[in-house]
Formats: structure tokens, sequence, C-alpha cells
């Protein structure tokens, strides 16, 4: 014959299932914040080493310059108009079905490199 457990018996156990749950729901949520982490770490070393791809002298600039030169000719209004069509058109492909976002451009090399270039500020030219 088994015995019926005491009510304070049964309370006790509960209570450990649900501190054994807590513990486990800090586990995952820890585990989340480590894999966001992780994928923005990752997202950074790749978008940084594809400027410095692009842009090989980004590279000997120091870090005051190289901010300076992501904020003047990167993040400027062009820049950021440039950024909003970009988001507008991978939201619409997104939308239309769930493959990734791919470049298609249907401008020559020549027409691109007239309709991006921004003039360069002089002050940001050392002598």
């Amino acid at each position: 014959m088994s015995k019926q457990r005491s009510k304070s018996e049964r309370a006790s156990a509960l209570r450990l299932k649900i501190s054994q749950m807590q513990n486990e729901l800090k586990r995952i949520e820890n585990q989340a914040k480590e894999d966001e982490r992780k994928a923005r770490t990752k997202r950074l070393c790749q978008r940084a080493g594809l400027l410095e791809k692009i842009l090989p002298d980004t590279i000997a600039l120091d870090d005051k310059r190289f901010e300076l030169f992501v904020k003047n000719h990167i993040a400027n209004s062009y820049g950021k108009t440039a950024l909003h069509k970009l988001k507008a058109e991978q939201e619409k492909e997104s939308s239309a079905d769930e493959t990734p976002f791919v470049e298609q451009s249907t401008a020559t090399e020549t027409e691109d490199v007239q309709s991006s270039t921004v003039p360069i500020n002089p002050k940001y030219i050392e002598d």
C-alpha cells in the first residue's frame, strides 16, 4: 500500500517544481540573450569586414576619422535615403515571398557610380 502524502508534502513538492521551472526559465532566457549577442557580434564582424573589403583605405583610418567618414559620407541624407529605399525593397520582397533579399541592379556600373557620388566637404579634408 502506498501512503498518501500530506498536504504539506504536496505543497513542498510543488514549491520544488516551481523553483526548478523558474531556474529553467532563467536558463532559457540567458541562452536567448547569449544567442542574440553572438548573432550581433557575427553581423558586426561580417559587415565591418565587408566595408574594409570594399573600401580598404578605411583600414588605415583611426577611430575618430573613421567615425567622421561614416557620419559625413555614409550616414548623410543621401545614405539615409538609399538605406530607406533598400529596407522598403527588402520588406516588399519579404512580404511577397519568404526568400532572402538579393540585390538586382538594373543600372550599369557607370550609372551606379555617378548616381552615388557625394560631394566631399572640404572642412573634412586635412592638409
